[in-house]
């Protein structure tokens, strides 16, 4: 069974701040800071490394989502309709 756990759950703060609902700046330059790490884990070449650093890339953009005011069940009806777009644009290769 799958359980919340097994989707990214939102965070609101790390080891040197509290990010704030409506501060824009601050989800921005934590997405920024997390893609750099993306990139880094790249350019080494570890699967799984990279794996996790994308993991923290996703992790940010639900935690904004979330700060937005969408709860579990409004970013999944997010997913769902960027899913199908792309599903339509034939993006997804099915």
């Amino acid at each position: 069974m799958i359980d919340k756990l097994h989707f990214p759950m939102p965070c609101r703060r790390d080891s040197k701040m509290e990010y704030e609902a409506d501060d824009d700046k601050q989800w921005i330059a934590k997405i920024n800071e997390e893609v750099a790490e993306v990139i880094r884990a790249a350019y080494l070449g570890d699967g799984y490394e990279l794996a996790l650093e994308l993991q923290d890339v996703i992790t940010v953009c639900t935690s904004w989502q979330a700060a937005l005011g969408f709860d579990f069940g409004g970013r999944q009806k997010v997913c769902a309709e960027v899913n199908d777009k792309n599903r339509r644009r034939g993006y997804l290769g099915e």
